[in-house]
């Protein structure tokens, strides 16, 4: 975890880019968009 944060500092990238946690956007009532998932198997 260490190196992540290390490039997230030295590149000064947003943490959504270098974390593995999915970005999730409701627009209205009929859409939602789930980015960065990753399914574990």
């Amino acid at each position: 975890m260490k190196f992540k944060k290390k490039m997230e500092e030295l590149l000064e990238m947003p943490v959504e880019v270098v974390s593995d946690l999915p970005k999730i956007t409701i627009s209205g009532f009929d859409e939602v968009i789930i980015e960065n998932f990753a399914r574990n198997t």
